[in-house]
Order: C-alpha cells, then sequence, then structure tokens
C-alpha cells in the first residue's frame, strides 16, 4: 500500500520531512559506544543525586528536557508538542498517562533532589526554564539527538543511535535517495512490514507496539520489529532493504533500549542470555558478514549483567573454590562471602569472579539450584 506525503504528514510531525536529498551523514562521525546507551540526558538521574557540575554545560532547552524526563519515566505524556516529539524517539519512554492524571507521589527522593537541581540551574544561569513548542523549535539541538549535527531521526540513526519509530512513516532506507513508504503491522504470531508495498514477516509472539531502527554502516537504516517475550525474553529481528528487496538480517536477543552502534566500524553493542546462568545477561558485539547477516563476535570471556543495561550487583553468599583457568587441576583459593565487583562468563560453563578483596578466579556453573545458593540476584522463568 502506497501512503500519500500528507497521510504521512498527519501520522507524525517527527518524521514528515522529505529525505528525497537526506544522503547519510558522514561514518566519521559516527557515535562510538555511549556509556548511557539508553538515551537519557543526564547518565544515572534514575538513581543517583545529580550535582550540578554535572549539568552546568547543559543549554536552556536541554536542561528543560532533562527535568521532564524523571516525569516520562514515570510513563507521564505531555502537553508540549515538543516534548512528545523528543521522547516519542526514546526506546525505553512509554506515555501512558495523561498530564491531569499524573501524581506527583511516584516520585522518588531521588527524584525531587534532582528535579530541585536541575530548577536552580534554570533560574541560575537563563534565569527560568526553557519555553517549549516555540516557533521553528529544533528538538535534535539536545546532545541525545545529535547536538545541532542531525537533520531528522534518520540523521541521529545513521551515527548508530537506535530509536524508536511510528507504526507508519517514510524514509530512504537504503540511502539511494528515494524514499520508501513504511507500515508495521504487530500481531501475536507473525508481524510485518510494509515497504513499498512489499510484505515481510516475521515469527513474533509478543510484538511491542512500535517498530525501531539503527544505521550499521552510516548510509542505509535498519528496521527492527521486537517480540518482548513472555517473561522478559526479547527478540529483535533486523530488517535490512537493498535494491527493492528486504531481507531479515539476524535477531539479536536484548531489549531496544540497551543497543548502540557503531556504524563506523559496523558493530552492534548489547548482550543476551548467558547459558545456564538464569536471568543473567552477557555483553557482547555484531557485526555483519561479508553477505551482510549478523555475527556474533567471539570473545574468551564477556561481562555479566544481571539487570537491563547494568553491571552486576552480586553477592556471592557462600565460600566458593575458584581456579586460575577453566579446569579443575588449576585451584588458586577460596572466594568469601562478599560482593563481586564484576563477573564473566565464557558462556561454556565457566564464570569469572573478580571480588571486593581482590580474590579472582574460575568457578564451574553448577546445576540452578546451587547457583542460587552462590550468588544473589539469580532468577528463572519457571
Amino acid at each position: 500500500m502506497k501512503y500519500s506525503k500528507s497521510i504521512i504528514v498527519a501520522i507524525t510531525v517527527v518524521f514528515s520531512m522529505c529525505f528525497a536529498n537526506a544522503a547519510a551523514a558522514s561514518a566519521s562521525e559516527a557515535v562510538k559506544r555511549n556509556p548511557s546507551p539508553n538515551l537519557h540526558l543526564v547518565s544515572g538521574i534514575y538513581d543517583t543525586v545529580l550535582s550540578a557540575d554535572e549539568i552546568s554545560d547543559f543549554s536552556q532547552q536541554e536542561l528543560c528536557y532533562a527535568r521532564n524526563e524523571i516525569y516520562a519515566r514515570y510513563g507521564r505524556k505531555f502537553k508540549s508538542t515538543e516534548l512528545s516529539e523528543y521522547f516519542s524517539l526514546m526506546p525505553w519512554y512509554e506515555g501512558r498517562t495523561e498530564p491531569d492524571q499524573f501524581d506527583e507521589q511516584v516520585l522518588s527522593e531521588t527524584d525531587k533532589k534532582n528535579a530541585e537541581t536541575i530548577i536552580a540551574c534554570e533560574n541560575q544561569k537563563f534565569g527560568g526554564a526553557y519555553q517549549t513548542d516555540q516557533t521553528e523549535y529544533d528538538i535534535f539541538k539536545v546532545r541525545t539527538l545529535g547536538g545541532g549535527k542531525c537533520r531528522s531521526a534518520r540523521d541521529v540513526m545513521l551515527q548508530g543511535v537506535l530509536l524508536k519509530l511510528p507504526d507508519a512513516f517514510y524514509m530512504d532506507l537504503d540511502g539511494d535517495g528515494t524514499g520508501e513508504s513504511v507500515q508495521y503491522e504487530a500481531s501475536e504470531g507473525s508481524s510485518a512490514f510494509v515497504i513499498d508495498g512489499s510484505r515481510i514477516y516475521a515469527s513474533i509472539e509478543y510484538p511491542d507496539q512500535y517498530p525501531y531502527g539503527v544505521s550499521l554502516d552510516g548510509r542505509s537504516v535498519s528496521i527492527i520489529m521486537c517480540d518482548l517475550g513472555p517473561s522478559d525474553d526479547p527478540r529483535m529481528h533486523f530488517i535490512d532493504y537493498r535494491n527493492g528487496d528486504s531481507q531479515e538480517i539476524g535477531v539479536i536477543e536484548d531489549f531496544p533500549a540497551d543497543i548502540t552502534a557503531d556504524p563506523g566500524e559496523g558493530i552492534i553493542y548489547g548482550s543476551q542470555r548467558a547459558s545456564g546462568l538464569g536471568s543473567w545477561s552477557y555483553e557482547c558485539r555484531w557485526q555483519a558478514d561479508p553477505s551482510g547477516f549478523l555475527e556474533l563476535i567471539p570473545q574468551k570471556q564477556y561481562l555479566i549483567r544481571t539487570g537491563s543495561g547494568t553491571a552486576p550487583s552480586v553477592e556471592i553468599l557462600r565460600p566458593v573454590s575458584i581456579y586460575k583457568d577453566r579446569d579443575m587441576t588449576s585451584p588458586s583459593g577460596t572466594a568469601a562471602p562478599q560482593k563481586a565487583k564484576k563477573m564473566y562468563t565464557d558462556n561454556e560453563g565457566w564464570v569469572f569472579i573478580s571480588a571486593e578483596d581482590g580474590t579472582e578466579g574460575w568457578y564451574p556453573v553448577p546445576g540452578r539450584d546451587e547457583l542460587r545458593e552462590i550468588f544473589s540476584g539469580i532468577s528463572y522463568a519457571d
């Protein structure tokens, strides 16, 4: 099905611009992996009290967005068209509560202190808050969306940032200077993209409401269907459109908010579920093979995550024997009950423990019941 430009404009303001001349932004400006891949203006704003120094170089517009991000985290919608457009691009945002129905009692003490810090900075530096919805406002001036280097959401994705997309839009996917009409049809069992009238399906049991997009090469945009899974078991299906044809190039078992890419190197950063370790996942990287399909880049060891986008917060609950290498003939000593600073997995039956007291070594992964007795923070979907 073809969509006229007027219909596309009605569907979304953000994606209504013409892409006929949108030759890709230079891959030399590709964004290296951001320490805060979740697209938050302030890293740690959810659980860390901000200092004024952390936001001292923010523009008035960025301070406004950062302050409202505190509320967006809880699913608050916005009367401001500008804020609605900005947060609609964030993979982590789900607007659920009307502004008039939002209860500020849900805010934590950290949230309230951070809001106060941002307001104080707005008053001290600018004499007040930024006024949204001014004529010719530009959401792409803020640092999460390119800091003024980008002309459109497509330009942001060409820099390696994964963005949430509307369910119908018009975009130059393959970088040939001609836009394609794209419609996302989400349904349990099988979802599809309709690109210029041609459908490509993926097996999706628990479809995300929105599709996503990111560039792997700095020239074209891959679009993504996400299966959220029955119990935090996501599967992201990457679709490429080239020479009038679309194909699935790979599946990554991660949440959209945890994915970033480096188009300059052709690498995707994310995580996937660790073998034998229940709910834990490990950080890993993918790249396209010569045929354009995604393949996992092998590593000797992978950093374990115990939550979405976080390093492990794990207690060793009882003494465990550790080994210098991944065999039972190289004993290294015992790790006493304490916190683990970092943990790694080879994804083949061993984990590497780096404890707070400096003790380090490999430990063979036991059965699930014993694993629960040894480490905190691990769970299994039964």
